[in-house]
Formats: structure tokens, sequence, C-alpha cells
């Protein structure tokens, strides 16, 4: 891949992940309202059952609002590094992060809900898209550093 492709690859794939982020910080924040809500219902408060699940929910609307943190960052460097060789780099470090929290993220998806076709399609696209990144913003990071042409 030239840097000419790889400047436009990671524009568009640091629109993506902000996009992605946005829509991860809204469900994370409509679970973190909906968990504490249900919390402070007496219904719930009267059964350990209840209790439990809501609790769970408030921890995965936790990670969910902790990972569109970092989708965001990701994305912003991603898009810096599109303009500013610079940058290439951080996202070449953020992409591998990337990848390793995509194959947390399924590891533990499986444990807890086995396999599905929705779990395998995300992880597929999630991965893929980070795959993207790094081999983009690799080829920005050695025409950084001279080792390719700019």
């Amino acid at each position: 891949m030239n840097l000419k492709t790889s400047k436009r690859v990671l524009k568009v794939t640091g629109v993506i992940m902000i996009i992605g982020a946005i829509l991860n910080l809204l469900i994370g924040s409509l679970g973190l309202a909906g968990g504490i809500y249900a919390a402070n219902a007496p219904v719930i408060q009267a059964d350990e059952t209840l209790a439990l699940g809501t609790g769970v929910i408030l921890i995965v609307s936790l990670a969910t609002l902790i990972c569109g943190i970092f989708y965001i960052i990701e994305g912003i460097v991603t898009a810096k590094a599109a303009k500013n060789s610079k940058f290439g780099t951080a996202a070449w470090v953020f992409a591998i992060l990337g990848i390793l929290a995509t194959i947390g993220r399924v590891v533990t998806s499986f444990t807890n809900d086995g396999i599905t076709g929705a779990t395998v399609f995300a992880a597929v696209i999630a991965v893929g898209i980070s795959l993207t990144i790094l081999v983009a913003a690799n080829t920005v990071r050695k025409a950084n550093k001279g080792i390719i042409a700019a």
C-alpha cells in the first residue's frame, strides 16, 4: 500500500471508528442510566436475583462506555495520522490495542453467551478495521522514518 492510499484509508477508518465510538458511548450511557434507575426500584431491591442482574447491567454498561472512550481516541489518532505522519506510530499502537481488545471481547462473549452469529460478525468487522488501520499506519510510520519513499 502506498502512502497516499494509506492516508486515505486512515481518514476513512478514523471516521468509522469515531462513529462507532459515539454509538458505544450512547449505548453505554443509556444502559448505565437504565441500570441506575433499575437499581433504585423497590421491586429490584427486594429480589436478590434482580439486584444481581442490575449489577451486571451496570458493569457491562460501564465497560461499553470505557470502550467508547478508547475507540474515540483511536478514531481521532487515526484520522490525525492521515493528515500528519507523526501520528502514524500512535495509530499503529492503537490498532494493535484494538485487535487485542477485540480478541478479549470475543473470548469473554464466547464464554458468557456462547458462539452466536452476531458475535462472530462483530468480531470479524472489528478485527478487519483494526488490521486495516494497522497496515495503513505501518506504511505511514515507515514513511515518517524514511524507510519507504514519501
